[in-house]
């Protein structure tokens, strides 16, 4: 008997029914054993999930060219903003013969050879907290390389199932904290690199988050997944994990500005005694506010969640629905921040959200292995089969679901037929004028 034994408490239907029957029999009720035992339905939900980051995706990259000429923001040219913390030698430009700065290439590929290691030690920090909390749970043998004696003994499976939640909740803030320390520190790397545009900052920033996300927040899940093909403490987790990312976001990118940017202003206010019969000025009171910190965070913190969302939708339903509804709270709450809580934002023309795209693409593609793999190997929806049968399944299964991606990208336009006609107009309009 582990800790995840719950009897016929809520927490059974909490961990194991969000979207899966059970056998309301059992009277000693293993979370684990039960979950292995999965509802043949979750797979054709997985499938679902599948195809539609697939048709996502592909309607998203069509909207975005709609968007893109009804803005009139179709120029590459948009993307060349130079950043005013670039530094470089001057030269003459041999494409517009104007003088310029420039950085060369092989500085900015001996900087890589830092930033890379860098990078590696992320992820082994990352790979260190993962075998605490499997240390701390009692989830490593004696003879294991991984395994700490200093750490065992805190959390006994006897201890109940509350106590059994101590490690997944301590990692998930220890995740919280390591997160912020590696998102500073990728941003520290990117601006040593020395970008020119802020294209290519943000693209080279945006892929660091990325391998960031992957290694310090799914790494544990795809733990327990594939390698225990534990059910239940993957769902505990996974629950822990995105329950956290959710409220952190809200109270940290929501409520603590507002609460500061009152405190700040009603400060003032009280300090200088010119302000104190009238009002302050627009333009102190934009002064006084944090300023807008870019795109980028917001597209972070939206990858997460995506993957949160998708990676794991066969092990956690239910955060389709919860996602849908945190968003739309989030809308109201983004407005409300740019309007009020920050600094206005000096607006960038362009004509994508850059790499941010080809993430998300990336996230798609990878809930399908993922999916198919939670249901046919960690939770046995189809118990009767052999390992040869299911890697059969699993591999037939990916390969249709990966030759509708093709397809989908072959035979669906990236422009709309509408975009298509009013490009074509407007070229034929310029060649006439000339």
């Amino acid at each position: 008997m582990n800790y995840f034994d719950v009897g016929q408490g809520p927490l059974r239907h909490f961990l194991c029914s969000l979207g899966h029957r059970f056998d309301q029999h059992v009277a000693d009720w293993d979370v684990s054993a039960v979950c292995r035992a999965q509802d043949p339905l979750v797979f054709v939900f997985a499938l679902f999930v599948s195809f539609w980051a697939i048709l996502a995706n592909i309607f998203w990259r069509r909207k975005n060219a709609t968007q893109v000429h009804r803005w009139g923001v179709s120029s590459k040219i948009l993307h060349n903003h130079v950043r005013p913390q670039f530094y470089g030698t001057s030269r003459i430009s041999p494409v517009t013969n104007r003088c310029e700065l420039y950085y060369p290439t092989w500085k900015r590929a001996l900087k890589y050879c830092v930033s890379i290691p860098v990078l590696g030690l992320m992820l082994v920090a990352s790979l260190l907290s993962i075998v605490a909390s499997l240390n701390l749970q009692g989830l490593v043998n004696e003879d294991s390389a991984l395994y700490f004696p200093i750490l065992q003994g805190y959390f006994s499976p006897d201890d109940g199932f509350l106590l059994g939640l101590l490690p997944p909740i301590i990692h998930a803030l220890v995740v919280t904290l390591t997160t912020k320390v590696f998102i500073r520190v990728a941003e520290k790397l990117t601006d040593w690199e020395n970008y020119r545009t802020y294209a290519e900052w943000e693209n080279q920033y945006a892929a660091k988050i990325f391998f960031i996300t992957i290694t310090n927040n799914y790494l544990i899940l795809f733990h327990y997944a594939f390698i225990m093909r534990d059910a239940a403490r993957l769902k505990a987790q996974l629950v822990i994990l995105f329950s956290r990312a959710e409220v952190q976001h809200i109270f940290q990118e929501y409520f603590v500005p507002f609460i500061f940017t009152g405190l700040l202003i009603k400060g003032t206010t009280v300090r200088n005694s010119e302000f104190k019969d009238k009002k302050m000025s627009e333009a102190y009171i934009q002064h006084l506010l944090p300023a807008f910190k870019g795109t980028g965070a917001l597209l972070h913190e939206a990858a997460l969640q995506y993957g949160y969302m998708l990676l794991f939708a066969a092990a956690f339903p239910l955060a389709s629905i919860l996602t849908m509804i945190g968003n739309y709270f989030r809308i109201k709450a983004s407005a409300l921040l740019l309007l009020f809580g920050n600094r206005r934002a000096i607006p960038f023309k362009t004509t994508s959200i850059g790499i941010w795209r080809h993430i998300f693409l990336a996230i798609g593609v990878l809930c399908i292995f993922t999916n198919i793999g939670l249901c046919l190997i960690t939770f046995e929806t189809i118990p009767a089969a052999s390992k040869p049968a299911t890697a059969i399944i699993i591999f037939v299964a990916e390969n249709i679901v990966l030759g509708f991606l093709l397809l989908c990208r072959t035979v669906v336009p990236r422009e709309s037929n509408s975009v298509m006609t009013a490009k074509a107009k407007n070229q034929y309009l310029g060649a006439m004028a000339l």
